[in-house]
């Protein structure tokens, strides 16, 4: 299937962004794509001179648009550049970052190219105007042209990170550069290496740690590669270990690399003030072209490549995933408090994105406001809390319109009400809010959110953190049984655009000892690996989908509280059961440890026999 139909070119007109114009012709004379070259004038010029020359304004903007576009059109005439390809010509108002997404979504673009003003330090640091916010906004590849050019690329270095966007990085760039060499390279950090040095593991045996992520790296890489159907003389596979921007600079160095192609990961803003964003550092400090994929993780990334070959090893030999689509409804079990803000923002989110209806319910008893509490032992009757219940929640869901609805119920049990009205319409995920720092809310956790976890027939979502766009960081854990297998499935598929991380924590067997380098604690470290990787190939979902699988010899509450605030992990998945040890660990621990101390927000989705009573 071709996948570059339409190259989208931005210019300022600019000599660094005549470099872009260039690139694109070479690349849809080589895709044999529609090309187009699109300028934005950097102002609302209407606007702008409107304040300066009255009614004059849009006459002086009609000149200045036609004034652009010839200049263009002579630009792209050049035969020196165009390399024969004809291209259509966009002048549009308004800022570059704005318009250029804008426009390249409604145009239907496959790849939009624009070019970098970075000259020199200051203004490698300033680079996020423009091209930083199209990595950002666009929803399709980003090619950043800093390089002039003196052919098609001679040879690419491909980051990999074994996500979904992985495999679609590798053909896109195959698809450009056809006759280009391939490095397939992968940078990694051994998981909790700072730890192991607390704990006192010795230098050897975390050396061996890293060894062992070397190999299985080096393994999925070359799986990659035969997945995409390169022969082993089109392609490198290379593997380190260490700071991800700087491994991935010194390999495009050291290859002579004049194309770097990666992933990119996170929509939120303040993803553009993170010194950490590897993206974004690559982006300034590169001298080379940049080739960023949107890192869609949707569902259909996984038919793409040799997960469609049959061929013995693939994806393909994986059962099929069973379906677990998006709830239809939700249910939102809110007190009115501010500690269930979130969840409703988090539920309106997702309503939202899974085009589903929502019901909002409150479930009381008595008053809890004091003016209300004083009406009502004095035996005043003016007051009525549904009345100021449903005028609450319809502020809070205005906008929703027929998709939303608002439930009142008057009971002493809220658990066991807001059980009655899920089935009762049939919703599939009930979301509550529990105070991230109230030390009462965590107290009090044992109580609904406890009751709701053991008894619900459908999945629980319990928010704790504002709401900042979709979940992008989510780890699953598991206890390798088949509840936690449905859990891992059911987030996989309501979250596609997320990055998945599975996470086992287990007991050190007793016999073992202490010794680190003990030759029965290396067997049973590499038996647990193994027994984690034929969980996930047993649930049905692709390797790719899954970015880390992460075993741990430690108590669970600690270990995933130093993962989930390590890897800025949003939301923890979970199954539950009366009749797993999963359950146990995280629900009846005393005052329920481990829901404590999680910062994120958790799903707990229940048992399948469960859900089908």
């Amino acid at each position: 299937m071709k996948l570059i139909n339409h190259v989208f070119v931005a210019t300022d007109l600019s000599s660094p962004s005549l470099q872009a114009i260039e690139r694109g012709f070479d690349i849809s004379g080589i895709t044999s794509a529609h090309c187009t070259v699109m300028h934005a004038l950097g102002l609302n010029a209407l606007g702008s001179l409107q304040d300066l020359i009255g009614d004059q304004a849009a006459a002086v903007t009609s000149k200045l648009i036609d004034k652009q576009r010839n200049e263009l059109h002579s630009i792209i005439s050049d035969t020196s550049r165009n390399r024969g390809v004809a291209a259509e010509i966009l002048v549009e108002e308004g800022l570059p970052a704005a318009a250029i997404p804008a426009c390249a979504a409604s145009t239907s673009a496959d790849l939009v190219i624009a070019g970098s003003r970075g000259d020199n330090v200051l203004r490698r640091l300033l680079i996020g105007s423009t091209a930083s916010h199209l990595l950002h906004k666009c929803h399709c590849p980003v090619l950043i042209v800093k390089t002039g050019v003196r052919g098609s690329y001679k040879k690419a270095l491909l980051a990999i990170d074994f996500s979904p966007a992985s495999e679609l990085a590798l053909r896109i760039t195959r698809e450009i550069a056809p006759d280009a060499g391939i490095v397939l390279f992968h940078a990694f950090d051994v998981p909790f290496e700072g730890l192991l040095n607390y704990a006192g593991i010795t230098q050897n045996d975390i050396k061996r740690y890293r060894h062992e992520a070397c190999e299985k790296a080096l393994h999925l890489l070359h799986e990659l590669a035969r997945n995409a159907g390169l022969t082993e003389d089109q392609y490198q596979a290379q593997v380190e270990c260490g700071d991800a921007t700087r491994a991935i600079l010194n390999q495009a160095e050291r290859q002579d690399c004049d194309l770097i192609v990666m992933g990119k990961h996170g929509t939120h803003v303040t993803e553009e003030l993170l010194l950490g964003s590897v993206t974004k550092r690559v982006l300034d400090e590169a001298p080379t072209d940049l080739l960023v994929i949107v890192d869609a993780r949707s569902p259909e990334l996984a038919t793409l490549g040799g997960m469609q070959t049959g061929e013995p090893g693939t994806e393909k030999d994986a059962p099929p995933s069973p379906s677990f689509p998006p709830p239809t409804h939700l249910l939102l079990a809110t007190d009115l408090s501010p500690r269930c803000d979130r969840a409703l923002d988090r539920s309106i989110q997702l309503a939202q994105a899974w085009q589903s209806h929502l019901t909002a319910l409150n479930v009381f008893d008595v008053p809890c406001a004091p003016d209300q509490i004083l009406a009502w032992a004095a035996g005043d009757q003016s007051f009525d809390l549904q009345h100021d219940a449903r005028h609450q929640l319809s502020q809070d869901l205005a906008g929703m319109g027929s998709r939303a609805d608002i439930r009142l119920v008057r009971s002493t049990a809220p658990a066991d009400s807001i059980s009655l009205v899920a089935r009762q319409t049939g919703a599939g995920l009930v979301i509550t809010g529990v105070a991230r720092d109230e030390p009462l809310g965590r107290f009090l956790l044992g109580s609904t959110v406890e009751k709701l976890s053991q008894t619900l027939e459908q999945s629980l979502l319990i928010v704790r953190n504002r709401v900042h766009g979709p979940y992008r960081n989510i780890v699953a854990v598991t206890d390798l049984s088949g509840n936690s297998s449905a859990a891992l499935l059911a987030a996989a598929q309501w979250f596609p655009q997320s990055a998945m991380d599975v996470f086992y924590a287990h007991e050190r067997p007793k016999a073992m000892g202490s010794a680190p380098e003990s030759a029965a604690l290396k067997l049973a470290s590499s038996a647990v690996h193994e027994r984690c990787e034929r969980f996930v190939t047993g649930s049905g979902i692709p390797r790719l989908r899954i970015r880390h699988i992460v075993p741990v010899d430690e108590a669970l509450e600690t270990s995933l509280t130093r993962y989930v605030r390590r890897h800025a992990i949003d939301l923890v998945v979970m199954g539950s059961s009366e009749n797993t040890g999963l359950f146990d660990t995280l629900f009846k621990n005393p005052l329920n440890r481990v829901l404590q101390w999680i910062s994120s927000d958790v799903l707990v989705v229940p048992a399948t026999d469960k859900q089908s009573e």
